[in-house]
């Protein structure tokens, strides 16, 4: 199913990367698909900052193959492995984790591939972990971040020079840390959700076993969520700039039905997270209607997603069926 190129080996003394907290071992986790041009950037941008970097491949193209063997081949501390298929975030990050496990790192900062990493990300979130009280029972600690395209941060930067941090309901994939043994006793990201809700479900599934989830303040990445297209002049009921994520037809179909399942499985515990989904699920069909294009394939896409989660329905082959 899979083939590795390569091992990392730990950085020796001397060279660019340097750890507070040497006692707790992380490394980095990427996870790509088809990346762009850019990537080898950012890939440095993380790798320099955590002894190992494993890349999880679920490209489709062979170009972008080869890309990331050409961009990984001299990298001693990048560890690349592909898939021949597309397996999906979730099975794709258990994989990482599973090797990082094996090589016996306590905890995995995970990233996508359009993840600009700002220097120290990587201390900043093992200092909050170090530093907390109750770190045995944190599951996850996610990054703010500062969108790439407009740069607006999605929280308010925190202008002190100390990191903070709060209580979180959701925080994203991209630029969180999660400790290892945490991990082991929740079990591994459902691999039936495929690829949307994937950090939601581990979010929600940590707080109901009592696991706590939260979130640095201050913006330690720039990153983007989709394609957006922003409407100018027009609000939402929530005061916030109506914006379309501009995802393809293809991610509709799974943010629809992973909703659904969800909301089957989360509300009684945490109905006001659920109605929020379920809301942002509501605009973005009207969304779709009004300011996207693909339109009819977006949302038949969609509607076959919410019938498939209210019917809690996991095989149907869906991507040979649409593409995008």
């Amino acid at each position: 199913m899979k083939y590795k190129e390569g091992y990392p080996r730990e950085k020796q003394s001397g060279t660019e990367y340097f750890s507070c907290f040497p006692d707790f071992r992380v490394c980095a986790l990427i996870v790509t698909f088809n990346p762009d041009p850019l990537f080898p950037q950012r890939l440095e941008g993380i790798a320099r900052q955590c002894p190992a970097t494993i890349i999880i491949d679920n490209s489709t193209d062979g170009k972008s193959k080869d890309d990331l063997k050409k961009w990984t081949r001299d990298k001693e501390s990048v560890c690349f492995i592909s898939n021949r298929t597309n397996v999906g975030m979730a099975a794709a990050l258990n994989m990482g984790i599973e090797w990082a496990l094996e090589k016996g790192y306590e905890g995995v900062v995970t990233f996508d591939q359009d993840s600009e990493s700002f220097p120290s990300q990587i201390e900043s979130l093992k200092s909050i972990y170090m530093s907390h009280p109750q770190k045995a029972k944190i599951a996850l600690i996610g990054s703010t971040f500062i969108e790439t395209e407009d740069k607006i941060s999605h929280t308010r930067p925190n202008k002190s020079s100390m990191l903070s941090w709060k209580p979180a309901v959701f925080v994203i994939t991209s630029g969180c840390l999660l400790p290892l043994s945490t991990y082991l006793k929740l079990g591994s990201f459902r691999e039936d959700f495929f690829i949307d809700d994937v950090d939601n479900e581990y979010c929600l599934r940590a707080r109901r076993n009592g696991y706590r989830v939260l979130q640095i303040d201050t913006p330690l990445m720039g990153h983007t969520l989709g394609n957006p297209i922003t409407i100018s002049g027009l609000v939402s009921p929530l005061g916030k700039k109506i914006r379309t994520s501009g995802h393809p037809p293809l991610r509709r179909y799974f943010m629809a039905r992973n909703t659904v399942i969800l909301f089957r499985e989360y509300f009684l515990s945490y109905p006001g997270p659920m109605l929020l989904k379920a809301y942002r699920l509501i605009s973005a069909l009207i969304y779709i209607c009004f300011l996207e294009k693909d339109k009819i394939q977006k949302l038949m896409c969609s509607f076959l997603g919410i019938w498939d989660g209210l019917r809690k329905r996991f095989d149907r082959p869906i991507e040979k069926r649409i593409r995008g």
